[in-house]
């Protein structure tokens, strides 16, 4: 499951960045050397498009991207995303690098606002798995790297724990704990947020989602906020997958309600 601690401005789900942020996936991309898996044996594993994210990893040999687009709606306010690219990259068995970069919001109310949103870089490390419970620690900062409508002057790292355990053959769960330095409009806070999310396999090329996602607050002296989010994901392949999702915010500041598609496809 899927995509970041939401340290980046609002609800956005993923980033975009510059020429620095393609040299890193290029070197990233060089450091790929394990032969390539079967693919009869390969079956791909999205972050996206949960708030929680797995820990686990992309099999080596392997890089996978991930992509979509969002609509917000926030009082009289609407906000769209669009892009929301993670390249995964692993770097062992139990290390994985991701790059989020690409994603371009744009907003409308009483201000009008367009661009780019910061890029986020970070590392999964699965620390413990058994047959039915993997545990990690997610960790990370984005760079301040977006328009300056869309993004932040400062870092904002964040460390997060997860932990992936199957309850059944078809029933999984995805727990999320952490904590973050964000900043708003240049003023920084700390943050906690944490979430779980269960995951139902119906058949063999679909799996249904619930969630909820909890943040101690999304701006400086702002309030607390959570979502419930609810979706499918369609495996057209092995290495191939869609996904669709309905969300709705819990609080003064969250969005009413929110809608997304994306994309996830194993190299």
């Amino acid at each position: 499951m899927n995509n970041g601690p939401m340290i980046r401005r609002r609800w956005v789900r993923a980033n975009a960045g510059g020429t620095r942020v393609v040299v890193v996936v290029a070197l990233l991309l060089l450091a790929v050397r394990a032969p390539a898996q079967d693919a009869a044996a390969v079956v791909i594993s999205p972050d996206r498009p949960t708030y929680a994210n797995g820990i686990q990893i992309v099999p080596l040999g392997h890089v996978q991207a991930e992509a979509g687009a969002a609509v917000f709606r926030i009082g009289g306010a609407t906000e769209v995303t669009a892009g929301e690219m993670t390249v995964r990259i692993p770097v062992s068995s139990r290390v994985e690098a991701r790059v989020q970069l690409f994603s371009h919001m744009t907003a409308w109310g009483e201000e009008t606002s367009s661009g780019v949103v910061d890029p986020t870089l970070d590392v999964k490390w699965k620390l413990f798995d058994t047959d039915a419970t993997d545990f990690g620690l997610i960790a990370g900062t984005s760079l301040p790297a977006g328009a300056r409508a869309q993004g932040e002057v400062h870092l904002q790292p964040f460390a997060t724990f997860s932990l992936d355990q199957v309850v059944t053959e078809a029933l999984s769960l995805t727990a999320n704990l952490g904590a973050a330095s964000a900043s708003d409009r240049g003023e920084t806070f700390g943050k906690l947020y944490g979430g779980l999310a269960a995951a139902l396999q119906i058949s063999p090329r679909v799996t249904l989602f619930l969630e909820g996602y909890w943040w101690s607050r999304t701006k400086a002296g702002g309030p607390g906020e959570a979502a419930l989010d609810a979706g499918l994901q369609y495996f057209v392949t092995g290495r191939f997958a869609l996904d669709a999702r309905v969300g709705l915010g819990l609080g003064r500041t969250a969005p009413d309600w929110s809608l997304g598609l994306g994309v996830a496809y194993m190299f």
